[in-house]
């Protein structure tokens, strides 16, 4: 795996979890791509910059920290499927709460491709985790309800209901009315192609720093998130 090389030489310490394992982070980018860290750095501006408390699983930060450094997360071979998809929703939820949203929406694409590549969907575990930890709007929420909408094999969704938790099937049943409603026939297309065809942002944040996507046609609903 190739280290991308940057000049930047401020660096600051960040405290992570109950037992404040050490990361050293550099300043500046994180601080062009964290509204959280910049608003905490910009509080001491002194040159020794005092450590960061955050709290999260290290393991999940430093996941964070290859998809800021390296561009995505390189899910290990060693890895089972299902714990790569857990692994890339709690990055997407770290980086949502530390208000990095490229490193959000890299992990949601990382999700998508995933899941297109290995022919699979996320199962009870992450949706659990998905489901408790977002919020209605996510992007995240709205990425794991279209792929049991768009992707998943009846019968197997059917034989899976008891480990999903209601409130994710209540959602899957209100989408997919919708999805009914707004045309009757056959449910057609799926995520892969709707991706494709310039819906990438129905699953990504965006604001002022970090603006629509170029190949978007529809946009999404958390342009202002």
């Amino acid at each position: 795996m190739k280290q991308l090389k940057y000049e930047f030489q401020r660096t600051v310490e960040v405290l992570v979890g109950e037992d404040s394992e050490r990361f050293v982070v550099h300043t500046e980018l994180f601080c062009q791509r964290s509204e959280y860290f910049r608003s905490l750095c910009s509080t001491n501006r002194k040159e020794e910059q005092k450590p960061i408390g955050l709290s999260t699983y290290p393991s999940t930060f430093n996941d964070y920290l290859k998809c800021v450094y390296h561009g995505c997360f390189y899910a290990e071979d060693k890895l089972k499927r299902q714990d790569v998809f857990l692994r890339l929703g709690q990055i997407h939820m770290l980086a949502t709460r530390l208000r990095d949203l490229e490193a959000a929406n890299t992990a949601v694409d990382e999700i998508i491709r995933y899941s297109n590549r290995e022919e699979v969907l996320p199962l009870s575990k992450t949706i659990k985790l998905v489901m408790k930890l977002t919020e209605d709007d996510s992007p995240l929420r709205r990425l794991i309800v279209d792929f049991y909408v768009h992707e998943a094999d009846p019968e197997a969704f059917q034989d899976d209901c008891e480990e999903m938790p209601n409130v994710f099937l209540v959602a899957v049943g209100k989408e997919f009315r919708k999805k009914v409603c707004e045309n009757q026939q056959a449910i057609v297309g799926d995520i892969f192609e709707l991706v494709g065809n310039g819906q990438k942002c129905r699953y990504h944040l965006h604001d002022a720093s970090c603006p629509q996507c170029e190949d978007s046609e529809g946009g999404s609903d958390n342009d202002s998130a």
